[in-house]
């Protein structure tokens, strides 16, 4: 009985990841068409950062009633870091189309917190 609950449970968390998973595959596709029509304004960027935050606090709602953790778990921490990753390249691009120099530690400060405009 107990199994069968942790299977149903886990039935239903497997379906709310590949949902993340989706969303989190749509988002680097979204980046990637920006790169693609060399669309490096300030708007863009904010506008990616807020679907990456809204993916971040998904993966973090997701983790919370995840009692039974597996790769799927992992699978959606992984893509999540290849979103923030894709932000952060592309932040280094606008700001680099832009003019601006930013450094490293500054460029990390704006994709976790939109700071440093």
């Amino acid at each position: 009985m107990q199994q069968s609950l942790i299977a149903q449970f886990q039935s239903i968390q497997h379906s709310e990841y590949a949902t993340f998973m989706r969303s989190c595959q749509e988002f680097l596709t979204a980046v990637e068409q920006q790169v693609l029509n060399d669309n490096w304004s300030f708007d863009v960027l904010e506008e990616i950062e807020r679907s990456l935050q809204k993916l971040s606090n998904r993966l973090t709602r997701l983790q919370q009633r995840d009692f039974f953790p597996d790769d799927q778990s992992e699978a959606a921490r992984t893509m999540h870091a290849r979103c923030s990753q894709a932000l952060y390249e592309f932040a280094i691009s606008v700001y680099t189309y832009h003019d601006i120099t930013v450094n490293a530690e500054d460029a990390k400060n704006i994709v976790e917190h939109g700071e440093g405009r």
